[in-house]
């Protein structure tokens, strides 16, 4: 009998278990000075300038720029939010609901006027999205935002995020559920920190010379980069330069520009090549393949 009131007990009871869902709101913002305001009013409407990439709310962006409007909207300054292809993954990751206003500041810092999109998702096939006719070239003019031929646009982006919480406590009456703790992961700035790294040449122990310019760098990270670097640092023992505490080998690349080999140690440094013209690219890219190679 005793046995038999055992096993109903143990029947009876049930593992408890309780998860959470909910939505959170986060906000980023991004100010954009416009240089140069009287010449871009000469230019064709065809023509568009792109503000270099950004981070916010978990995602990368670019602000697009046409001065003189698209389509048959003249008169009017045309602005843009754009997705850019996350570094990490190759791809347009898709957004959750986003809200996106653009703002225009006066001198001081202070909103004068601002337009906002609202619940847009981004992805490959909706990356880009804003104002045709953000506003008038003679509203701007009188807005008293315009100082030295410049002006400043903000802009804020909102995502609405889902966010979700399990709590397994154990089994028995006197389990008490509880929502998860929430963490708020910042998005990466790996890229930006070894940006900073490889200009402010901190800590650098290689010496690379390029048809006569030299370029500092840190040889762990050019090993780990490539194998060609690796095999070849791992050989140097000549020339080494003799620094307080350390040892800076030194190298040579040869038949390569030192442009080139500027935008090839850019990439390394952040999985992404640095901002040029169209027609830079377009002439650099032979020797960007040859250097690669």
């Amino acid at each position: 009998m005793a046995a038999t009131a055992l096993l109903s007990a143990a029947a009876r009871r049930c593992s408890r278990s309780a998860s959470t869902i909910g939505r959170r709101e986060v906000t980023d913002c991004h100010s954009l000075t416009i240089d140069g305001y009287a010449t871009s009013r000469k230019i064709p409407k065809s023509w568009f300038s792109r503000s270099q990439p950004f981070d916010a709310v978990g995602h990368r962006w670019r602000i697009r720029y046409h001065s003189n409007g698209v389509c048959w909207w003249d008169g009017h300054i045309s602005l843009y939010l754009e997705l850019e292809v996350d570094s990490f993954y190759g791809v347009y990751r898709i957004t959750d609901p986003v809200d996106f206003k653009f703002t225009l500041l006066d001198q001081a810092g202070n909103p004068v006027y601002s337009r906002g999109i609202e619940a847009h998702v981004f992805c490959d096939a909706s990356r880009l999205n804003g104002f045709r006719e953000f506003i008038k070239w003679t509203d701007l003019a009188n807005s008293g935002c315009l100082k030295d031929d410049a002006f400043t646009v903000r802009c804020d982006i909102t995502v609405f995020e889902d966010w979700t919480g399990r709590d397994d406590t154990g089994s028995g009456d006197d389990a008490a559920a509880a929502p998860a703790a929430r963490v708020i992961v910042p998005p990466s700035n790996l890229q930006e920190h070894l940006y900073n790294l490889l200009w402010k040449k901190q800590g650098t122990d290689v010496t690379i010379d390029v048809a006569g310019e030299t370029f500092d760098a840190h040889g762990w990270l050019l090993m780990a980069r490539s194998p060609v670097f690796e095999a070849e640092l791992l050989t140097v023992t000549a020339t080494k330069e003799k620094l307080p505490g350390s040892a800076r080998r030194r190298m040579e690349i040869k038949d390569m520009e030192p442009k080139v080999f500027k935008a090839m140690l850019h990439f390394m440094y952040t999985d992404a090549l640095p901002e040029m013209e169209e027609q830079e690219a377009v002439a650099m890219a032979q020797g960007l393949v040859a250097a690669a190679h």
